[in-house]
């Protein structure tokens, strides 16, 4: 075999004779006669993950890119099929299932909200990046980016990162169903950590991802908030109240997958409200979403709410080594409009001057005390944190 398939290509494979060790793991060089005589070229030396191994197959992870790769080895009779059988957004089926849509919520004066209303259910807005989860009958969920992504696959994948993946396994009758949620991540205590840490561990390949949960002690969640499909069936049209029902019936099958906590009357918002603004909610310090059943909109109630600004350029700084600031977009492919230079740490400015390429074309969380007519933003102050849903996701796009 000349190289592994990449997604959606297979090869055969023949099975060898038991080696040992050590030719197996490091060998290359020339076999002067006898079995095997010829060059031995090593085409690749890593760690796996199995799935699953009997007589007829053996399905088996490479996380060892940006992009998790799935294999299958099936037996053919006398040979085995090496298949990569990793999920491609150009397939029908992904197509189908994943797609690029994401929930446009608009915004509300936190001061403004009130908690009177039988028709709106309150929930904490946490901050995290929105997924989509695939279930099928007897495997785990599958949690995808809604982003289309510039790899090869089309796809940003996290289930691997997810600890315990494996051991929620999808009851038949919840097959075909698609959720929407947001993957967060929690310390030791439950508390949510803040959104930079969690783009870190997303964007970080799944064994560095599972290293940095361990080593700082937190773990990727998720909660969901809407449901796409429901047992193969297009749900999109039903109202929240359906929704919820819905993918409270999921979470009871997949305790992996619990609901956004909500509140329908007014005391149970009153109380939510009273928790996140006062910072004790342990899921969010930032506000509210609040959906409403019968117009079918979304708002979001936030205390501070911060622009969102796309990072174009990169300027020195007057200390060598460091940045001094960044030029900016309010969109994507938008007129520059002004710079942002506070707000960035130290280790921030020296990693941004050095590695210009993994910054330009993200989207950075800034504060400012207005907008002026050009666009520009008044004394812009960097938050400290790159928004997951918006801009360029280097670490596992490209």
């Amino acid at each position: 075999m000349r190289r592994f398939p990449e997604p959606g290509e297979k090869a055969m494979a023949i099975r060898q004779p038991t080696h040992t060790k050590e030719y197996s793991l490091g060998f290359s060089g020339t076999i002067p006669k006898g079995y095997g005589a010829g060059k031995v070229k090593l085409r690749k030396s890593e760690a796996i993950e199995v799935q699953e191994a009997n007589e007829k197959h053996v399905r088996f992870n490479v996380f060892s890119g940006k992009v998790p790769e799935q294999f299958l080895l099936k037996r053919m009779g006398n040979r085995w099929m090496l298949m990569n059988i990793t999920p491609r957004r150009s397939a029908e089926r992904w197509k189908k299932l994943v797609t690029p849509e994401r929930e446009h919520m608009g915004k509300i004066d936190v001061g403004k909200i009130t908690p009177d209303s039988p028709n709106q259910a309150w929930q904490p807005k946490v901050d995290g990046a929105s997924v989509k989860v695939v279930l099928d009958p007897g495997k785990p969920p599958r949690v995808f980016s809604y982003r289309e992504a510039k790899n090869k696959t089309g796809l940003i994948e996290h289930t691997y990162k997810l600890p315990g993946y494996w051991k929620h396994k999808t009851p038949a009758e919840l097959g075909g169903s698609v959720l929407k949620g947001e993957i967060y991540a929690t310390d030791k205590k439950g508390k949510t950590i803040p959104a930079a840490e969690i783009g870190g561990l997303l964007n970080a390949s799944v064994w560095n991802s599972r290293a940095a949960q361990q080593a700082k002690g937190v773990q990727l969640k998720i909660r969901t908030f809407g449901i796409e499909r429901f047992k193969g069936h297009d749900v999109r049209g039903a109202g929240y109240a359906d929704h919820l029902r819905m993918m409270q019936q999921v979470s009871k099958g997949v305790k992996s997958l619990p609901t956004m906590p909500t509140a329908w009357d007014a005391k149970g918002k009153a109380q939510m409200a009273r928790s996140i603004l006062s910072g004790k909610n342990k899921l969010t310090s930032e506000g509210l979403v609040i959906r409403d059943a019968v117009t079918g909109k979304t708002l979001k109630a936030k205390k501070v709410d911060p622009f969102d600004v796309y990072v174009r350029e990169v300027v020195p700084g007057k200390v060598k080594g460091e940045m001094g600031a960044i030029r900016y977009s309010m969109t994507p492919k938008g007129k520059v409009v002004g710079n942002v230079g506070t707000g960035f740490s130290r280790q921030q400015r020296r990693d941004i001057l050095r590695n210009p390429g993994s910054y330009i074309g993200r989207a950075a969380k800034v504060f400012s005390q207005s907008q002026f007519p050009s666009g520009a933003l008044r004394a812009p102050v960097f938050t400290g944190e790159w928004h997951l849903d918006k801009g360029r996701q280097p670490g596992v796009e490209q």
